[in-house]
């Protein structure tokens, strides 16, 4: 039930919900990056829950501009800490 729900909150997901999300959170993401981001999570969304996400980070790492990784990847580690129990 708890993936199902995931899965179509996924599929509605625009680059403008991920561009909005991040400027409330302080991280300006160019359009490219934004293309990015939304392809990752669409393709990797159970590694990037349940898995090992650190290649896909790194993959990211080099795709974009690293004050914006950076930010992407403190704020990643914080809701994985923060929602962890719950998934």
């Amino acid at each position: 039930m708890k993936d199902k729900l995931i899965i179509e909150y996924i599929n509605k997901m625009t680059t403008k919900d991920i561009d909005e999300f991040a400027k409330k959170k302080g991280i300006t993401l160019k359009s490219s990056e934004l293309d990015l981001v939304l392809k990752k999570i669409k393709s990797e969304w159970r590694t990037i829950l349940y898995g090992n996400p650190i290649p896909i980070l790194k993959d990211l790492e080099g795709k974009m501009s690293q004050i914006n990784y950076k930010k992407v990847e403190e704020l990643f580690i914080y809701f994985k800490n923060m929602y962890n129990s719950y998934l």
